[in-house]
């Protein structure tokens, strides 16, 4: 009975029915993580000569040389920016009931903590869903799982990592800003670095520095191995940026005035 905190005795507050709002983006995100694993296997199919391995192709990033293509660019982001558009959902649910929770319980804080578990329980979801589907299609079409659990782990750690830290910046964005500016710039943010490193990539330029200096694409595995980088490194960078981000959005939460 209780949501955020909050026992909603009085159902006429619109705004405040979480369990609702939950119960509807369960159902989005099974069919985000379909559509994904439909557009992966996709990817995959176009790359039949491909020697990195099934499971790489699927959750590891975009490799550099296919980067300079817009359409694989947008395979590979079409369903994760969906996702993070509904699971920002929740930013909106406190920005428009924002009075009502600081007069019931001033602690921000609480607020902030108890949003940020709810997006990574649906990244958590979302991703071992379409990671269990990925798996069944690997039986399908081999006839065999030929999976390797540490690197799987490791593939499996990067993808929600890098959801984690785009669902905050896409947060923080939609906290501050319009919600259409929001997800328009959150679309560029997550194309962009990929086609540009593509396109230095194909012009040999020094499309390595844009892998290591750019954090957007620290969460990119294949990325990572291609440019000589360490991927532990690389993932302890993107834990931080995230841990960054929800300081920055607990800060810009706990300054937000209402007008």
């Amino acid at each position: 009975y209780f949501v955020l905190g909050i026992r909603y005795k009085n159902r006429r507050m619109e705004g405040l029915n979480v369990r609702g709002m939950r119960r509807k983006l369960k159902t989005k995100i099974i069919v985000l993580a379909i559509l994904k694993c439909f557009l992966m296997l996709y990817f995959v199919y176009l790359h039949p000569d491909s020697r990195i391995g099934y499971w790489r192709m699927l959750i590891g990033g975009l490799q550099v040389a296919d980067s300079k293509f817009i359409f694989f660019v947008m395979l590979q982001v079409l369903p994760d920016f969906l996702l993070y558009h509904y699971v920002s959902r929740y930013i909106w649910l406190f920005k428009e009931n924002y009075v009502f929770m600081f007069v019931r319980q001033r602690n921000i804080k609480y607020w902030v903590r108890n949003l940020s578990f709810m997006s990574l329980f649906d990244i958590l979801f979302y991703e071992i869903l379409a990671c269990f589907i990925f798996f069944l299609a690997e039986i399908g079409i081999h006839g065999e799982a030929a999976l390797q659990p540490g690197r799987f782990a490791v593939l499996f750690l990067y993808q929600v990592v890098k959801l984690a830290d785009l669902t905050l910046f896409c947060n923080i964005l939609l906290f501050r800003f319009h919600e259409l500016t929001a997800m328009y710039a959150n679309l560029v943010l997550q194309v962009l670095p990929l086609f540009v490193t593509g396109i230095m990539y194909d012009m040999e330029g020094e499309w390595k520095m844009a892998v290591k200096y750019i954090p957007l694409n620290w969460c990119n595995f294949n990325y990572v191995l291609e440019a000589g980088l360490n991927p532990a490194v690389m993932l302890c960078l993107s834990i931080v940026a995230g841990v960054l981000l929800y300081w920055c959005m607990q800060k810009l939460i706990q300054n937000y005035e209402m007008l």
